[in-house]
């Protein structure tokens, strides 16, 4: 049981020889951390087997690159993927990460909500055996129309539809917002 619910994965409890060194039990695909983020159900009032995207912002020293004192492993691809409580692993879309600060922020398509009952998302990092990225924005952003990112102005679907803007500097449409949230 993790979060009161059963799993199909055992969660991570313990550590390899003295203390600091990874943990034996490792989370879904290879994974060896993970950060939890509870979506009330009063707030996202979804139906069951509903589906949203949801806008996933975490500063935390553990996302950090290895290099700088944290877990992320992989410079190439980052070893960075999210999953629900049924261990389904879920499309995401990164749009800011600082190997130095641990910032992490994108759009996550979370499915399988159920009405009344509280979403639990978990970010899973950690894993240096990666060979290709873990993010996938086509399929992040599948069924949408078009996704145009008002910071950058990239149309993220397969769809193409750009956004061109004219005498403003596209990362000064929306700016950044500090600190965690979801």
């Amino acid at each position: 049981m993790l979060f009161g619910l059963p799993l199909p994965f055992p969660p991570v409890t313990q550590g390899v020889g003295g203390g600091g060194e990874p943990p034996l039990e490792r989370w879904p695909g290879g994974y060896r951390y993970a950060l939890r983020r509870i979506l009330s159900h009063e707030i996202h009032g979804m139906p069951d087997e509903g589906w949203a995207w949801v806008f996933y912002r975490a500063v935390n020293l553990n996302l950090r690159s290895v290099a700088n004192g944290g877990h992320v492993e992989n410079g190439t691809y980052r070893d960075i993927a999210f999953i629900n409580v049924s261990g389904r692993f879920l499309d995401h879309h990164e749009t800011v990460y600082n190997a130095t600060t641990g910032t992490w922020a994108g759009w996550v398509r979370c499915i399988g909500f159920r009405n009344g009952v509280d979403y639990t998302l978990l970010q899973l990092y950690g894993h240096s055996g990666l060979t290709a990225s873990t993010e996938d924005r086509v399929g992040c952003w599948d069924g949408c129309s078009h996704s145009v990112d008002l910071r950058t102005g990239v149309d993220a679907s397969v769809n193409a539809k750009d956004l061109a803007p004219v005498g403003v500097a596209s990362v000064s449409l929306l700016g950044d917002i500090a600190g965690d949230y979801i």
